[in-house]
């Protein structure tokens, strides 16, 4: 689904509303990946610990990520990244509704 890619699972907690958990993950992406447009079925609240990279979410301006940079994500929007020539590492919280995929390839 995500290529070059690999994933830790620090927690996955019921909440903070019934139907929904929050999953906490750090992610590495390898130099010059490619994440394909994807969404999520919740929120996505992502840190970058390091490496860069470029954010396109639909209908809004591509976003250049920096080391130390956050990013939202809201519900359903449509998005993909393009890492830079350096992997990539960031942690993502998301509240998603329970039971659902946390990643849907678009």
């Amino acid at each position: 689904m995500l290529p070059e890619f690999h994933s830790r699972f620090f927690s996955k907690t019921d909440g903070p509303v019934p139907g929904y958990e929050t999953v906490i993950v750090e992610i590495e992406i390898g130099p010059g990946t490619t994440v394909q447009r994807h969404t999520h079925p919740g929120i996505e609240s992502t840190y970058l610990i390091e490496g860069e990279g470029e954010l396109s979410i639909d209908g809004q301006p591509k976003l250049s990520l920096k080391v130390g940079e956050a990013f939202q994500v809201p519900p359903g929007l449509v998005h993909g990244v393009q890492i830079g020539d350096r992997k990539a590492k960031v942690c993502s919280t998301l509240v998603v509704e329970k039971g659902k995929p946390l990643v849907l390839p678009v």
